[in-house]
């Protein structure tokens, strides 16, 4: 799905959440800027496409002196650990969907975040205001926060330095960049592929994050290598390994699967086909579990 087709798709979603919540107080003042409008109802999207889908008004704070931070909610993980979410948002119309981030807004974001993390935000507004006296005494107490700018442009990682020296090889400090890639790819996981994409208003593991030991079974060998016509690897692995990977990551383990099924697609036929007419071109990645 190209990118501005996929815009297209958001942005008549984006229309009917502005007529599902035309009587909201804030969708009324910007009636005069759809553009402003638009803004606002992308937060809602992302809240109830992300699973916030009650009483969205609780979470976004944007408005006059919102410091950068448009939502700011909590959540706990299985453990009961406490983790606060802030996002900065960026609408985009569809001109700009294929276009770089804006550099410049990407780094007074990282700015303005890192003045709230120091608790000197002080001019804000009085829904923020409440937010982030909460939050200071979250991070006082060495608790964790996610901070994640959400735009509907591309992010090629122009500003990574600028994250890097953000976070500070802090553990309890995490930063996410929500692009319109990225936001395709989740939407297409859950629309079409029924599988549910990893969440960034939740606490998950991410395999693609560290190193993953895995406990090959040694009755067998450890593996076979096959050079061509590509280098590949088969091992074998009890199913106890799985299981544990799988507790510990969740579907996160099978996101980066060379493709998971597409539904009605003509992509089934032609793997088909590539399998029969052209098999030294199939790749196959196996796991052979023993019971």
């Amino acid at each position: 799905m190209k990118t501005k087709e996929f815009y297209n798709i958001i942005d008549k979603e984006i229309d009917s959440l502005l007529e599902k919540y035309k009587g909201d107080k804030f969708i009324q003042k910007y009636k005069t800027s759809i553009n402003q409008q638009k803004s606002y109802a992308l937060l809602i999207w992302f809240l109830e496409f992300y699973g916030r889908k009650s009483n969205y008004s609780d979470f976004i704070t944007d408005g006059t002196n919102d410091s950068s931070c448009d939502i700011v909610l909590d959540g706990f993980d299985n453990q009961d650990n406490q983790q606060f979410y802030i996002v900065q948002a960026k609408w985009n119309n569809s001109s700009n969907a294929e276009k770089d981030t804006n550099r410049d807004e990407f780094l007074k974001s990282l700015s303005d975040f890192n003045t709230i993390m120091r608790g000197e935000k002080r001019n804000v507004n009085y829904r923020l205001k409440e937010k982030l006296e909460k939050l200071d005494k979250h991070l006082k107490s060495n608790g964790e926060v996610k901070f994640i700018f959400l735009s509907l442009s591309q992010y090629n990682g122009g500003a990574d330095d600028n994250i890097k020296t953000f976070t500070n090889n802090d553990d309890k400090i995490k930063f996410e960049v929500i692009d319109i890639n990225r936001i395709r790819t989740d939407y297409i996981d859950r629309k079409y592929k029924k599988i549910e994409p990893l969440n960034p208003l939740e606490k998950y593991l991410n395999p693609e994050e560290v190193p993953i030991l895995i406990d090959i079974s040694q009755e067998h060998g450890n593996f076979i290598k096959i050079e061509k016509p590509f280098e590949a690897y088969m091992v074998l692995l009890k199913p106890k390994s799985v299981y544990d990977l799988f507790n510990q990551y969740g579907f996160a383990l099978f996101y980066k699967n060379v493709r998971n099924p597409l539904l009605q697609s003509q992509f089934n036929k032609q793997i088909e086909k590539t399998a029969i007419d052209n098999p030294a071109f199939f790749g196959i990645i196996i796991m052979a579990l023993q019971l």
